[in-house]
């Protein structure tokens, strides 16, 4: 019997794994170069999203607060008549602020800028709560697999984030298509 060998203790994966021919990366290199550098685009990513859906809905409230005052504008002053050129440029002013809040709400909903947003914030927070966690040695981190731990949860996050990006596409792509399909289409022979 082989007594002398070690018994496995701990909650892994592989209780028996293979001997390495290259060195294992750096824990340090790793939080810098994959964690940190993944932290850093998705805070850049929710800030970018957000900025961009703060300053489009800022020019929609603006664009909708307009439509109104040219209209009572354009009734104040005479009407329907169209007898003098303001009262065209008002009439053309509201028309495209009509247009402009039909594009800019197609953006929200195709773009979806505060949905990218929080899902790059929520990411980059979990990355930060990993790494945290790892530097302080706290559970799950506190035992000697924690490198491999840490490295399995974050390339976890990773994962789903991508995943989920495709999931988010190929839902829309199966809504889109939806909509150009008759949900009853009548056969004719």
């Amino acid at each position: 019997m082989e007594s002398n060998k070690k018994k496995f203790e701990g909650n892994a994966l592989n209780y028996q794994p293979i001997k390495r021919k290259l060195p294992q990366l750096p824990d340090q290199t790793y939080l810098k170069d994959r964690v940190e550098d993944q932290i850093s685009w998705h805070r850049k990513e929710s800030e970018k999203n957000s900025k961009k859906y703060n300053l489009l809905k800022n020019i929609d409230t603006m664009v909708a607060a307009a439509v109104p005052i040219a209209l009572s504008t354009h009734t104040a002053f005479g009407g329907i008549g169209g007898e003098y050129e303001w009262e065209v440029l008002l009439k053309i002013l509201t028309a495209a602020a009509g247009v402009w809040l039909t594009i800019s709400s197609g953006f929200f909903e195709v773009e979806g800028f505060e949905h990218k947003s929080k899902d790059y914030k929520r990411l980059f927070k979990k990355l930060e709560t990993e790494k945290f966690k790892y530097l302080t040695r706290t559970e799950p981190y506190d035992e000697d697999d924690a490198y491999p731990r840490l490295v399995m949860n974050v390339e976890n996050q990773l994962h789903l984030d991508v995943m989920n990006f495709f999931k988010t596409s190929d839902q829309q792509n199966m809504e889109s298509n939806e909509e150009e399909e008759p949900e009853n289409p009548t056969t004719t022979s």
